[in-house]
């Protein structure tokens, strides 16, 4: 009788043990065929479980959790967006005024050149001298001529950069610098020429 309250004790406590090694932790090397149930209705797509056991295996058990949230989260919308300032970009030119600065400029050079022809009119009959003190080293020969074209050319470029200019009062006034400029090498060409007379 004692033999067989023995036996029986010991087929118990083997039971036990038996029962008891189901409980032990996995071994990794089996650890990709074992997938406990809880897991297994936890996880949504082959991708993350795959995830989930490489990283159960190397024993990074954080890192594949942040690598699946990652994946599942989209990137959240920045608050504010960059954007860049509004240019003002230059008009189109219109044929009208494109040729409206072409007469000015042709009408400035050409008063310019009578301007320069009636001062070395005035210098040769010997009835009148140059006040200008800039034009003055430049008076007795011919190069008066270009050096009467310098004021011209920077009048050509201010207009043209006033037709093109963002603010429409620039755009209105545009062709006031060449006429003045035209009216005023008219008049002193005309008052040379009565000086050399």
């Amino acid at each position: 009788m004692r033999f067989l309250a023995a036996l029986i004790s010991l087929a118990l406590s083997s039971c036990c043990v038996a029962q008891d090694a189901t409980h032990l932790p996995p071994n990794p090397a089996n650890a990709a065929r074992e997938i406990p149930a809880m897991e297994r209705s936890e996880t949504k797509s082959p991708t993350l479980v795959s995830a989930k056991l490489s990283s159960d295996s190397e024993g990074g058990e954080l890192r594949a959790a942040s690598e699946s949230t990652a994946a599942l989260v989209p990137a959240p919308e920045p608050a504010y967006r960059l954007e860049r300032a509004p240019q003002h970009r230059a008009p189109e030119l219109r044929t009208i005024h494109r040729r409206s600065w072409v007469l000015l400029t042709a009408a400035q050079h050409g008063s310019a050149l009578f301007d320069a022809w009636s001062t070395r009119q005035a210098l040769s009959s010997g009835h009148g001298y140059e006040r200008d003190i800039l034009v003055r080293p430049f008076a007795n020969s011919a190069a008066v001529y270009p050096a009467l074209q310098i004021l011209p050319l920077g009048l050509d470029f201010l207009s043209y950069r006033m037709l093109r200019s963002s603010h429409s009062f620039n755009r209105k006034i545009w062709w006031i610098p060449q006429a003045v400029a035209s009216a005023g090498f008219v008049w002193c060409g005309t008052r040379n020429l009565r000086v050399a007379h």
